[in-house]
């Protein structure tokens, strides 16, 4: 464990990971109260752990607004889907939406890393804030978007700061590295993985009734079948998941969100244990 400096690429890493974890639960929570979904319990986390790069997350918000548009006045004008299917087309319409503004970006700013690139906050994050903005509207889902992720990135910075400069307590240094792929290899892979597991939710799994922990961990899995230690961690977590929590669950049932919640945090503390 060691102590970073502020802005450092190691705090940043810091960062991004507490603050992502202070969105989960700061979604689920306002969905308790309100019913109201911030982009499923994802959304906040990614925003507000990206606010080191605004333009980001603002490029972020637009593809999903234009996406908004694209279903609300186009698709369902021709076209009434399944609840379901409005989410994955969200998600579709998010992609080629991101797609679009990574080609535009990297032919006019001509970034080569990553790192240095003006990008999309995740790849499916447009498409879910989408999907809520379809489902409640524009002000009922924005307002409070609008307010939670700043929130959430300053409760995160204040996190940081204690945890790696005060205490100290960051174990990023020994974890994580700049990457040196194009951004846009970066984005068509993650697209690649998405759009696998928006295939495999709607048709084999859909038509068998299977479970499949969603499109980000079918998204997750392919993306990870070139670096088979991250399948490694990911199957030793699964299966502590379920030694830990079943003999739990047994004894305080928990459904929904505040299973998801306990879950995710527990899943956030054994990662960072590895």
């Amino acid at each position: 464990m060691s102590t970073h400096a502020f802005g450092s690429y190691a705090f940043i890493v810091d960062y991004a990971h507490l603050t992502f974890l202070i969105g989960i639960v700061a979604s689920v929570f306002y969905f308790r109260s309100r019913q109201v979904s911030l982009g499923g319990s994802l959304a906040v986390g990614y925003l507000a752990a990206s606010l080191y790069k605004p333009l980001d997350v603002l490029a972020t918000l637009a593809v999903a607004l234009i996406s908004f548009v694209v279903i609300r006045y186009c698709i369902l004008k021709i076209w009434l889907p399944r609840p379901r299917q409005i989410f994955a087309i969200g998600l579709i319409v998010g992609i080629v939406g991101g797609g679009l503004w990574m080609l535009g970006t990297h032919l006019v700013l001509g970034h080569e890393r990553a790192s240095d690139s003006l990008a999309l906050v995740g790849i499916i994050i447009p498409g879910m804030i989408c999907n809520s903005l379809v489902k409640q509207g524009v002000s009922r889902t924005l307002t409070p978007l609008v307010i939670f992720v700043p929130a959430a990135g300053l409760a995160g910075l204040a996190l940081t700061l204690l945890t790696t400069t005060l205490l100290p307590t960051s174990l990023s240094a020994s974890l994580f590295g700049v990457s040196d792929r194009p951004a846009t290899v970066l984005f068509a892979g993650a697209a690649v993985s998405v759009i696998s597991a928006l295939l495999l939710q709607q048709g084999t799994a859909g038509s068998w009734q299977l479970r499949t922990g969603g499109y980000v961990t079918m998204g997750m899995i392919v993306a990870s079948v070139t670096h088979p230690q991250y399948l490694v961690v990911l199957a030793l977590t699964t299966l502590l998941l379920v030694l830990i929590f079943t003999p739990y669950a047994r004894r305080v049932p928990l459904f929904g969100k505040d299973r998801f919640l306990v879950l995710a945090m527990l899943s956030f503390f054994l990662v960072t244990a590895m």
